[in-house]
Parts: C-alpha cells; structure tokens; sequence
C-alpha cells in the first residue's frame, strides 16, 4: 500500500489509532489517541506528563495502527520515529511508513 492509498483510509471517517511505544523498561505499551493526518505525516496530541509522552522521549519507535471495525476488517500500520513538538504546537508526529 503506498502512502496515497493509506492517507485516504487514515483520513476516512472519524477513528481512533492505537499507539504504541516502548518504556524504558523496554515493555510494550499501547494507548488509543484522536489524530489527523497532517500531508505526510500522523499527528496527535498528549500530554508531556503522559506515558506516550515519557515513552517517546526515552526512545523516539513507534507503531501506530488505525482500523475499521467493519466488514471487511481494513487497517493501516504507520511505524517510525515520533518527533515530539512542545509548547506552541501540543503535538506528536511524524510516523511514516504505512503497512497494511
């Protein structure tokens, strides 16, 4: 799937996206966030308190999947590197790399 063909599903009605990071005690942890999808790039927003948050900052791997929960079941996979972005613009993106 390449990245025209991902953007129009991620931006396809309203869904949530499951994210999911590494603690410094290099175990999984997965959050569902709200996003957009912002040219090439996945953002959403968290706190700098949170454990998304604490996470990225220790290690910036991220895997991020979006789903539809009807028949046929489609989903998108964005896995890369979370740049997080403080202050003026509350965010975390990009994510890159989509696989179905």
């Amino acid at each position: 799937m390449d990245w025209a063909e991902a953007s129009r599903f991620l931006q396809a009605g309203t869904r949530t996206a499951k994210v999911a990071t590494v603690t410094a005690q290099g175990r999984p942890h997965v959050a569902p966030v709200w996003f957009t999808v912002d040219g090439r790039e996945l953002v959403f927003s968290t706190s700098s308190r949170s454990v998304k948050a604490r996470n990225l900052n220790h290690d910036p791997r991220v895997a991020v999947t979006v789903d539809d929960e009807t028949p046929a079941f489609a989903f998108v996979t964005v896995t890369g590197h979370a740049e997080l972005i403080r202050a003026d613009r509350p965010a975390v993106g990009p994510c890159r790399h989509p696989h179905r």
